[in-house]
């Protein structure tokens, strides 16, 4: 048997080594030009990244007629739920008469998206100065000065009242400011819910709606404002009432009109007199608990005064909406419902608190009706927690002809009394969310 040495041993294993590296490696082949191709048979390992979220969007969003950012109204419940960065989570929030919401939270509970009954998003709240802006760079957190100076004129849609807290813009018709204090507290994208904030095109070749009815020259007064504010503040006009002042000029008597003027819980109506060019106080009244008083075309010859408050306890919070009538140099209610009713157990069904609940009454006039909306505001520890639309209800108030009552049953009961003094009709039927 041959032997070997170390060194040999050595070179047949370089050998061996070197010949099954040649046999392993793949052949690289020249094309005509000489450059080296690589072999076909072996093909390039490719590294594909993991799939990624979506790209979201972060704050400061923007503040859009259509939404808030990447969330838009009418969008599906399934849509919107993609776009949070926390993933889904939905709660009910219902109460009967009032709204009935799946509400979904997002960027630390500071935007509130609402979806109704009908599947889309119905509002979008905006609760924090870092959420969103508008395109002028003015959001929550922005004084009243400051947001005007940003977008320009307030709208002020005709035959319509709202309380003083809720102001819109031309330029951006469906977001509601919530004011407080001078300072924006809240933002609300939701939308038009009144017929003058969304008109309906005319057919072609029918002639445009106009309003029927006289003259009102009250719009003259406005250079005199100045004076009616400094009259509802001074001795004049109710001097014991303490409380917030406006002036709103119409005419629901006369062509030549007044002012409607408001202090505290005081309403009163103030004329100019033709010969002297002075102010004088023609009647007033006190409404517990005002909220705003305006007028509103309902269909009448013309427009009628209507005053919203509220009915607190800690059993029962109300909005109550009252017609009042001018004559004989006395404001008188002529006709009042209930627009909205929440009692406390209804509160806790949604963690709320009597204390801490608000409603910001929105109201318009339509023929035979007042329509009634606005928006529910509650806190948790002094930090906005809801800020919701409410369903909107519409109220007849077309006069009933006085029915006859004879002799004999004029001492039976003619009918149902109402409950209350101030209510005296039935409880509206109010229909679904957006």
């Amino acid at each position: 048997m041959p032997r070997f040495s170390v060194h040999q041993l050595v070179r047949h294993a370089l050998a061996f080594a070197g010949i099954m590296v040649f046999a392993g490696c793949p052949q690289n082949k020249a094309n005509d030009d000489g450059q080296l191709l690589e072999d076909a048979s072996f093909g390039r390992r490719v590294f594909r990244p993991p799939p990624s979220d979506p790209v979201r969007a972060v704050p400061p969003h923007n503040i859009h007629r259509h939404g808030v950012g990447p969330y838009e109204l009418s969008a599906s419940l399934q849509t919107t739920l993609a776009l949070l960065p926390n993933g889904p989570r939905v709660e009910l929030f219902e109460a009967e008469g009032l709204f009935d919401y799946r509400l979904m939270r997002s960027d630390g509970d500071a935007l509130l998206l609402g979806v109704g009954r009908r599947g889309g998003v119905a509002f979008i709240s905006v609760l924090d100065p870092d959420i969103a802006r508008t395109e002028s760079g003015v959001g929550v957190g922005a004084g009243v000065q400051e947001l005007i100076g940003a977008l320009g004129a307030l709208k002020a849609p005709p035959n319509h009242g709202r309380d003083s807290r809720i102001i819109t813009f031309t330029a951006l018709p469906d977001t509601r400011f919530i004011v407080e204090k001078g300072r924006v507290v809240a933002a609300v994208v939701m939308p038009p819910t009144t017929a003058e904030e969304n008109p309906e095109p005319q057919p072609p070749g029918d002639p445009p709606v106009t309003e029927t009815g006289p003259t009102c020259s009250a719009s003259a007064l406005e250079e005199r404002r100045s004076e009616f504010v400094s009259f509802a503040k001074s001795a004049k006009f109710a001097p014991k009432s303490q409380g917030p002042t406006a002036v709103h000029f119409a005419c629901p008597t006369s062509e030549r009109g007044g002012a409607l003027l408001r202090r505290g819980n005081a309403i009163g109506w103030a004329v100019v007199e033709p010969q002297s060019q002075e102010i004088r106080l023609v009647a007033q009244t006190t409404v517990p608990n005002l909220s705003f008083v305006t007028t509103l075309n309902t269909g009448a010859a013309r427009p009628e005064i209507y005053a919203v408050s509220e009915r607190r306890s800690l059993q029962l919070r109300e909005v109550v909406i009252a017609r009042l009538t001018l004559g004989g140099g006395k404001l008188t209610s002529s006709w009042n419902r209930v627009a909205f009713s929440m009692e406390a157990k209804t509160a806790s069904w949604i963690g709320a608190q009597m204390q801490t609940a608000d409603f910001l009454v929105e109201i318009s006039g339509r023929p035979g009706a007042v329509a009634v909306g606005g928006i529910y505001m509650e806190r948790d520890r002094g930090s906005l927690r809801h800020v919701v639309p409410v369903n909107r209800v519409e109220l007849p108030v077309t006069q009933e002809t006085p029915r006859k009552v004879s002799t004999e049953s004029a001492g039976k009961d003619a009918g149902t009394p109402p409950r209350n003094k101030h209510d005296a009709g039935p409880r509206p039927t109010l229909p679904p969310p957006g």
